[in-house]
């Protein structure tokens, strides 16, 4: 018979193992026909990928249990991971714990959820780059990208994305019934974007933009 530390009501369970359980959890949700879905596939894929690299192989090689789990634990795992990428790519890793605890807070397997009120260093306020005068080419790097993509089968999107600063997905998305050529213009209504959920490679595509102000007209 199944033991209790194998059962998703258990707090006696591997977290690994639980987290895999919550991402169960969550591939339903994301992919489930219902209009009021609380999830993305999009964001699926995400915690996916950061529950398998690195927060499985560090909680496999300091194996702890649900219950077991604590604040300072997290925490050194987060001091840990600071030392090899940024601030915001940990803030990632901990988006997918702390949600995978509120589960476990929801189906009240932990009375609280540990990962709670942890504090991150400080982000540098993000610095935009952009093309400028080239000194190797005589000419604006712009220019050098745009000579680059003549003729490849993508041309109009890196032209459209150097001229409109669009989003990937928001280019890819792009379909003739946006285009208002009586009038000039054309508007953001679709996007396309591709991840991994399951071992697979899935586009996805939406019928809308990444939010509210990303629904634009040029």
């Amino acid at each position: 018979s199944e033991s209790s530390s194998d059962t998703p009501d258990s707090g006696d369970m591997d977290f690994v193992d639980f987290l895999y359980q919550w991402l169960d959890y969550k591939y339903k949700t994301a992919t489930a026909a219902s209009l009021d879905k609380n999830i993305e596939l999009t964001t699926y894929a995400g915690y996916e990928g950061n529950v398998k690299s690195p927060i499985e192989p560090y909680f496999r090689e300091h194996p702890i249990t649900l219950n077991g789990l604590s604040k300072e634990m997290i925490e050194e795992f987060y001091q840990i991971q600071l030392e090899r990428v940024a601030v915001t790519t940990v803030k990632h890793y901990h988006s997918a714990i702390h949600c995978a605890l509120n589960y476990a807070v929801d189906k009240k397997i932990l009375k609280a959820n540990p990962a709670d009120r942890i504090i991150f260093p400080k982000l540098e306020k993000f610095k935009g780059d952009f093309y400028v005068d080239s000194e190797v080419y005589k000419r604006t790097q712009i220019n050098v990208f745009l000579a680059a993509a003549l003729h490849s089968p993508a041309e109009a999107a890196f032209v459209l994305a150097a001229t409109y600063g669009l989003r990937r997905s928001e280019v890819l998305g792009l379909k003739w019934s946006a285009f208002d050529f009586s009038h000039d213009c054309f508007s953001i209504r679709h996007t396309v974007t591709t991840c991994r959920a399951k071992g697979e490679k899935v586009v996805v595509k939406k019928d809308r933009a990444k939010n509210k102000s990303s629904r634009r007209t040029y």
